[in-house]
């Protein structure tokens, strides 16, 4: 069981805020992405968007890998972290 554990934490984001990698996008590219981001945490309010940019909600592993390649496609790599 403590295998599994680690295999889980070595694929998780060195850090639950992705609000770097909002300010790492073009300004053009902005609101599309944050659709998508929407999208990904299946809501339409951007206040919950922003609780999680910030890192005060945990996102699950899939969420945080689909977010990553939300800002990969978008041609930013700095996501994690709080600015």
């Amino acid at each position: 069981m403590t295998k599994t554990t680690s295999n889980i934490q070595s694929s998780l984001p060195p850090c639950k805020a992705f609000r770097r990698g909002l300010n790492n996008l073009r300004v053009a590219d902005y609101p599309a992405a944050r659709d998508a981001i929407k999208a990904v945490l299946g809501t339409k309010n951007i206040t919950l968007v922003a609780y999680y940019a910030d890192g005060k909600g945990n996102l699950d592993i899939d969420k945080a890998r689909q977010i990553e390649e939300i800002f990969h496609s978008y041609g930013v790599t700095d996501i994690w972290g709080e600015q």
